[in-house]
C-alpha cells in the first residue's frame, strides 16, 4: 500500500462522519427554529382572536356584505343582473334613440337622437349623485314618499352613507339572497334614464333642446324618484322575521308598497 495514500484513506471516513454530524446539527437547528416560529404564530393568532372577540362584543354589528353568513351573492344572479343592465342600456342608446329618429322628419333625426343620448347621460349622473339614495333608502324624516335626502349621512348619495360601497349588498325578493349594491344601482340607473327618455317621443319636433333637458331634470326629481320610492323600496324579506320586526320594516317601506303594490317590471314606475 502506498504510504502517501494511507492517511487519506484513514481520514476519509472521519471527514464523512463530520459532514453527516454537521448536516444533522443544522437540520435540528432549523427544526427548532420552525417549531418556535410555529408556536409564536399560534400564540399570536390566539391573542388576535381573543382581541377580535372582545372587539366584536363591544362594537356594534358591521354593515352586511357579500360573503358574510346569511348574505349570499350568487354569481349567476349577479351575472344576470349585469346582463339585464346591458340590455336596458342598449334599449335606450341606440335602441330608443334610433327608433324615435325613424318616426320624425329627416331634418330632426339627429336632434331626436341627441335628446335620448343626452337625457341618458344627465339622468345617469343625477342618479349616482342623489337619485339612487332618494329612491332606494329609508327616509331619515319618516316619510314614505321620499328616501333619505342627498345631504343626509344615512343616504346613498355618492354612496357616502355606506360603510364600504364595494361590498355593500341590496336585498332581493328571496331570503338570504343578495346582489352587490353597485350592480343594483346600475340596473336601476338604466331604468331611470330610459323612463325619462321615453317622454321625448311625445314632444318630438315640438320643443327646444334646452327646454327638453330642463323638463327632464325636473320631471326626474319630482315624478320618477317619489314614485320609484313609493312602489319599489322596502327592507327586503329578511327584515320580516317577527311581527314586531315586520311592523318596523313596514314603516320604512314606500307608501304604495305598504298598500300592497307590487311592480316587478316597471308597469307602474316606468309607464
Amino acid at each position: 500500500m502506498n504510504k502517501t495514500l494511507a492517511p487519506r484513506r484513514v481520514l476519509a471516513p472521519l471527514w464523512s462522519a463530520a459532514l453527516i454530524a454537521l448536516a444533522m446539527l443544522g437540520s435540528n437547528l432549523v427544526h427548532a427554529q420552525q417549531t418556535s416560529s410555529t408556536e409564536a404564530a399560534t400564540s399570536s393568532a390566539a391573542a388576535t382572536d381573543a382581541t377580535a372577540a372582545a372587539t366584536d362584543i363591544a362594537a356594534p354589528a358591521a354593515t352586511p356584505k357579500c360573503g358574510d353568513k346569511g348574505f349570499d351573492c350568487n354569481k349567476g344572479d349577479v351575472s344576470w343582473m349585469m346582463t339585464s343592465t346591458a340590455f336596458v342600456l342598449f334599449m335606450t342608446v341606440p335602441g330608443l334613440a334610433l327608433f324615435y329618429a325613424g318616426m320624425v322628419r329627416a331634418k330632426n333625426s339627429l336632434s331626436t337622437v341627441m335628446q335620448s343620448f343626452s337625457i341618458f347621460c344627465v339622468i345617469a349622473v343625477l342618479w349616482v349623485i342623489f337619485g339612487y339614495g332618494v329612491a332606494f333608502s329609508a327616509s331619515d324624516t319618516g316619510s314614505s314618499l321620499f328616501g333619505a335626502m342627498p345631504w343626509s349621512s344615512a343616504g346613498k348619495g355618492w354612496f357616502m352613507g355606506l360603510e364600504d360601497p364595494t361590498t355593500a349588498v341590496a336585498a332581493t325578493f328571496s331570503k338570504g339572497q343578495y346582489i352587490p349594491d353597485f350592480v343594483f344601482c346600475m340596473f336601476q340607473l338604466t331604468f331611470a334614464a330610459i323612463t325619462v327618455a321615453l317622454i321625448t317621443g311625445g314632444l318630438a319636433e315640438r320643443m327646444k333642446f334646452s327646454a327638453v333637458m330642463i323638463f327632464s331634470v325636473l320631471w326626474f326629481i319630482f315624478s320618477y324618484l317619489p314614485i320609484a320610492h313609493m312602489v319599489w323600496y322596502w327592507d327586503g324579506p329578511d327584515a320580516y322575521t317577527t311581527a314586531e320586526a315586520g311592523a318596523t320594516a313596514g314603516t320604512h317601506a314606500g307608501f304604495l308598497f305598504q298598500k300592497g303594490a307590487i311592480d316587478f317590471a316597471g308597469g307602474t314606475v316606468v309607464h
